[in-house]
């Protein structure tokens, strides 16, 4: 599926749709992500309630027990990290160029799954299934 037909998707009626508080945190520009993520959710069923942190505060809002991450309650957290910045950040080796992220699924405070999924599609039906698996 294409961005096109995933922004799209964002004009469409949510209210009939499961919600899922899903907070993304970003060393770089996450609008495009979270836009095809929510385009993403429609597809799947789910109206993906997304708390977006300011740019580059992964840190802060992890480590910060008052920050909006934590009051946002997110039932999935998302951590998109450039290979770029985390090669700049420990310049140790080389990385291969992309795009890293990760999901963890938490619920009622305890992390439930949790996958890395390097490359150029940032959500695949297996993923978007087992977030859903969760809420059954």
């Amino acid at each position: 599926m294409d961005f096109t037909t995933l922004s799209k998707n964002l004009k469409k009626d949510f209210s009939h749709l499961k919600p899922i508080k899903v907070a993304v945190l970003g060393d770089s520009a996450t609008q495009f992500l979270v836009q095809a993520l929510r385009g993403t959710g429609y597809e799947f069923g789910f109206d993906l309630q997304v708390f977006e942190a300011e740019f580059n505060q992964i840190d802060r809002q992890i480590l910060d027990p008052d920050s909006e991450l934590y009051a946002f309650n997110a039932e999935v957290v998302l951590i998109f990290e450039s290979t770029h910045k985390l090669l700049q950040k420990y310049n140790k080796k080389m990385v291969l160029l992309g795009i890293v992220w990760k999901v963890v699924i938490l619920r009622h405070g305890k992390i439930y799954g949790k996958s890395d999924i390097r490359g150029d599609t940032f959500a695949s039906e297996y993923s978007m299934r087992s977030i859903g698996s969760c809420h059954r």
